[in-house]
């Protein structure tokens, strides 16, 4: 008998023959949507741990509920049994599956869509539909997405490479880049056919030049250089050493004032 049990077992004066009998007859409801039979009933013992109650019909109710948007079971199980390791109260909890099988229908829809136009590679449905559930809790409004889908129809990227550049733009707009100026960054990475892995350079590349750029303007010239045919490192090496054009023309400013000067200096002495 685990510890759950007895817990279960000792809060509705149970015996241990009945309180085992409670969480068989749950973990079987939760079986019969599919679940795995042993995360049924380690949901289950997580559950008594966290409330002290018996798992509720209202639990297999909520999840029930969720898996009618087609969300994938094992997220709902997944996001389910997070919820619980962090101690969320079941009334808090069980509003919140529904929101999740929601948020994760829509994403697996995105992901089918990925999946059946570009190559797959190593990236699984399963990561896909986490990471596009991600983008869209950040804010990912299906607009810009749509746009992005677009663009990436003409370049043929991976998953994963359309998947970085979404999560690229997704950074940008966080950095203050509007959703116009971090897409088109986005479209540019995509019919370059930079690499997932590429990616981050190049958005290191632009946050480093926005330290003596405007962000938008940094953001721009990376993008006409790798447009252009530059490499994610040629870039990297440019942002690293190069003046900023500003700051380039302050100090050719100020070279001219210094020969102006030394020229004075010469002319006074030959006068002298």
């Amino acid at each position: 008998m685990t510890f759950c049990r007895l817990i279960l077992s000792l809060s509705l004066s149970l015996s241990p023959v009945a309180a085992d009998t409670v969480i068989a007859a749950a973990a079987e409801d939760l079986v019969k949507l599919g679940v795995d039979r042993e995360a049924a009933v380690h949901l289950l013992d997580s559950w008594v741990a966290v409330a002290g109650a018996p798992p509720a019909d209202s639990l297999v109710q909520a999840i029930a509920g969720a898996l009618r948007f087609q969300a994938p079971v094992d997220l709902i199980i997944d996001k389910t049994s997070e919820g619980l390791a962090k101690q969320i109260p079941p009334h808090r909890l069980l509003p919140a599956l529904d929101r999740w099988g929601r948020e994760l229908s829509q994403a697996c829809e995105i992901a089918a869509r990925l999946h059946k136009r570009f190559d797959a590679g190593r990236v699984s449905v399963r990561e896909t539909v986490l990471r596009v559930h991600l983008l869209r809790r950040s804010r990912a409004d299906g607009v810009w997405l749509r746009r992005l889908f677009a663009s990436a129809l003409e370049s043929e990227p991976s998953v994963g490479g359309f998947l970085r550049a979404s999560e690229a733009v997704a950074h940008l707009r966080h950095l203050g880049l509007s959703d116009d100026e971090a897409v088109s960054v986005g479209q540019h990475f995509l019919a370059a056919g930079v690499s997932a892995g590429d990616m981050d350079d190049l958005l290191r590349a632009i946050e480093v030049a926005g330290e003596g750029l405007p962000l938008a303007e940094a953001a721009r010239q990376v993008s006409e250089r790798v447009t252009e045919g530059w490499t994610a490192e040629e870039v990297m090496t440019h942002t690293g050493s190069a003046v900023p054009d500003g700051l380039r023309e302050r100090e050719q400013d100020t070279d001219v004032g210094r020969v102006a000067d030394r020229n004075n200096e010469e002319n006074d002495d030959d006068n002298d």
